[in-house]
């Protein structure tokens, strides 16, 4: 059986019984030996006897300086920090400074071929998935030990977080690529209930992307850059978006508890807290104001991008690109600060404009051996062909 299938089926099947075994319910208070893999402060100590005059004579310059940085700087420093630094450390060196590391590259790339070379493909893979099952557990101890107590449902949907986290760092999802470093990026999140769409958007792209850098394929690339340049549309649509969704969702909660009440209905204490002052009320309809024509004109760009993708043509995507650079200026005047993912789309979409001709000169140089030279070669030749 596939090997993610089995691990979400376990996922679940494991989170089940965590469930029915706890009753989703939380634990006492963890015992204090969980602090040293989280909040504990490993400087704390030393600090401590600094104070109480309990240290030799020679560690004093030493102490005294650390309690001197203690408010500003180390009083933060936590044993979570460290664990996961020094662990990502050993795991950068069994990976890729040990035959362990080379070997699990060589069954990812090709199994086949590894087994072949004599690699023992099966006990490789089981140690590798018990390091990674190692290292979920060594991840969920330092949570624990930032939490005052256990409860069986933490850790919900993290998995699309890890997946994501993966995949942007470079790690091919078919195997055979990827870094530590790579995987160390983390995803920035927006401040709205806009993460979760931003999230399934970034795992789409970047999967994308990697089956586009296996196929080599001209027409691929071609839209996959202007997908790109459709999430970078949308996500400057976001910022006045979310804007405009939330004061619009709010004025409707207040004109429905408003009629309500006019209707004697008996509300209950959730329902009236919706209701807005006049103040609250003028203050969502100039946010609607303000934010309407921007979300209009961004979710616009978004759709012109969407098509692009089925549609090919230089030109098109020229003049796109231009449309992308003369919303930078009135973008910054509104006072939002998307203009980079416009600036990044503009220059996307000429990529995706000139794609064909670098894939054309890379042919003509023998440059390119992937599929998409001999998609090149046989256009060129219908074209003189029938010329």
């Amino acid at each position: 059986m596939p090997a993610f299938i089995v691990t979400l089926a376990g996922l679940s099947i494991w989170r089940g019984a965590g469930h029915l075994s706890t009753g989703a319910q939380a634990t006492p208070r963890l015992p204090d030996l969980f602090d040293w893999f989280g909040r504990a402060n490993p400087l704390s100590g030393i600090r401590q006897r600094f104070q109480e005059g309990a240290l030799p004579d020679f560690l004093m310059p030493l102490c005294e300086m650390i309690d001197s940085l203690w408010m500003e700087y180390l009083r933060t420093i936590q044993m979570s920090t460290i664990l996961f630094i020094l662990y990502f450390v050993a795991m950068i060196a069994l990976v890729a400074h040990t035959r362990f590391g080379l070997y699990v590259y060589a069954v990812g790339s090709n199994e086949a071929g590894a087994r072949q070379a004599g690699i023992n493909t099966r006990f490789y893979k089981l140690l590798t998935y018990v390091i990674c099952s190692m290292s979920a557990a060594l991840g969920a101890l330092m949570f624990l030990g930032r939490a005052p107590y256990a409860r069986s449902d933490y850790g919900m949907m993290w998995e699309l977080d890890a997946i994501a986290a993966v995949v942007i760092g470079g790690t091919s999802l078919f195997s055979g690529r990827g870094t530590l470093i790579g995987n160390g990026l983390t995803l920035a999140q927006l401040d709205t209930f806009w993460q979760m769409v931003v999230l399934g958007l970034i795992i789409l792209i970047a999967v994308g992307i990697d089956i586009v850098r296996q196929s080599g394929n001209v027409e691929s690339v071609r839209r996959l850059l202007a997908s790109v340049a459709a999430v970078m549309a949308f996500f400057t649509f976001l910022t006045p978006g979310s804007a405009l969704m939330g004061a619009w969702v709010r004025l409707h909660e207040n004109n429905v508890v408003v009629a309500l009440r006019a209707a004697g209905e008996r509300l209950s204490g959730g329902h009236q807290n919706r209701q807005m002052s006049p103040d609250e009320v003028a203050a969502a309809e100039a946010t609607i104001a303000t934010n309407l024509w921007p979300a209009l004109v961004f979710l616009g760009l978004t759709v012109l991008s969407l098509l692009l993708i089925r549609r090919a043509g230089a030109l098109w995507s020229v003049g796109l690109a231009g449309l992308y650079a003369a919303m930078v200026v009135p973008l910054i005047s509104m006072g939002y600060a998307t203009a980079p993912l416009l600036i990044l789309g503009a220059v996307v979409l000429v990529g995706a404009a000139i794609t064909p001709a670098v894939f054309q000169r890379a042919h003509e140089l023998g440059l390119d051996e992937s599929p998409a030279t001999e998609d090149v070669r046989r256009e060129t030749e219908a074209e003189k062909g029938t010329a």
